[in-house]
């Protein structure tokens, strides 16, 4: 009856180091692991677009070159001039010349208006997403709000933001095209980076002539990116999708340095041939180790939350037929071997179906030397 029980001596016990610790019935979170996508949010991929028919050309800086695609870029860094079809060098147009300067009005003309009423609309969406956002933050200081609605409003105002800023700088760009009517002429164009970022897409080179509305490059901000869960439907109603999620590896194992991400709002969206639906998380990417289309391991809260007996993992030992064991303190110096049924293993604690009773005393450090 003793076999399983170690007495040591003092000098042993110092020897060893033994710390202990007490099982406890303590609530605790589960998580579980999903594929995850990265995602760049709405907003903040520009594509710039030719304002009339013209030519390619490189811009006016020291280096005189196109940036390359993947290249970093500053908000008003000139990436290339635009370079319309109508020579500078002629005073008296042509009747193809005339008819052609008609279109590039008409395109620029439509083109402007465009811009204008895109910068309206995004004006009055910042403008609503502005009075949702303060009316939130009251509310959850009145404590008659929650705070994923303030988060929600957050969200929804900073997509408002970004949607703002890229109709204001198109607008911009628009409104600096000047034709000169009279001699027929139109000065090059420096195209600007519309926003800080990453230069992603070149869709043309130097000397290349492009067409009216053309796409030219697209700058896109990865600071902030999001993460697209694909979740089963029917697990849905047990993720507290109001809770912050951590993104890991493809694998358990690689959830060294988990990151957290906040829950956003973000399109609905679902795949009705894997019955999936999709939750969204932002995360700060400033250091850009995150691409667009990175799939990655996302560990999200469950809701179930309940009492159960844990112990510190570091505690559970395990036999050569995979058997979970502990060794308990039964007296002064005594400890011990006590078989566990360990149900899953959260952080740095084990939960059990089966172990000791609430508050015993469990080896910790020296547990391993006490099997041995």
């Amino acid at each position: 009856a003793n076999l399983a029980t170690v007495t040591l001596t003092p000098e042993a016990e110092k020897r060893l180091g033994i710390q202990v610790a007490e099982t406890k019935m303590a609530p605790v979170r589960r998580v579980r692991m999903f594929g995850g996508e990265v995602v760049v949010p709405p907003g903040r991929a520009v594509t710039v677009f030719a304002p009339t028919s013209g030519t390619l050309m490189p811009p006016s800086t020291e280096s005189g070159r196109i940036p390359g695609a993947g290249s970093k870029v500053q908000s008003g860094e000139p990436i290339l001039d635009f370079l319309p079809f109508l020579s500078p060098e002629r005073s008296v147009l042509t009747p193809s010349e005339r008819v052609q300067l008609a279109e590039a009005r008409v395109s620029l003309s439509s083109a402007k208006i465009d811009a204008e009423a895109r910068f309206d609309a995004a004006k009055v969406e910042l403008d609503a997403a502005k009075i949702e956002h303060d009316r939130a933050q009251q509310m959850l200081r009145d404590k008659v709000g929650s705070e994923r609605a303030a988060d929600e409003a957050k969200a929804r105002l900073d997509l408002a933001q970004r949607a703002y800023d890229a109709a204001r700088i198109q607008k911009q760009t628009l409104d600096q095209t000047t034709l000169d009517a009279d001699a027929g002429t139109l000065s090059p164009i420096p195209m600007t980076s519309p926003a800080s970022g990453i230069l992603t897409n070149l869709y043309g080179a130097a000397g290349q002539t492009v067409p009216a509305g053309a796409p030219l490059f697209e700058v896109v901000n990865q600071d902030t990116v999001w993460l697209r869960v694909s979740v089963y439907a029917g697990d849905l109603a047990r993720i507290a999708t109001g809770e912050p999620a951590q993104l890991t590896g493809l694998v358990a194992a690689d959830a060294v340095h988990p990151r957290s991400a906040a829950p956003v709002t973000g399109p609905p969206g679902a795949d009705p041939a894997s019955a999936t639906v999709d939750l969204y998380y932002a995360l700060d990417n400033t250091d850009n180790t995150l691409r667009n289309g990175q799939r990655t391991g996302v560990m999200l809260p469950l809701l179930s939350e309940q009492e159960s007996l844990v112990v510190p993992w570091a505690s559970v030992l395990h036999d050569f037929n995979g058997g979970a064991w502990v060794y308990e303190k039964a007296g002064e110096r005594m400890y011990r071997r006590t078989r566990i049924e360990v149900r899953h293993v959260v952080d740095d604690l084990a939960v059990l179906a089966a172990g000791p009773a609430p508050g015993a005393l469990v080896v910790t450090d020296g547990a391993a030397e006490l099997f041995g």
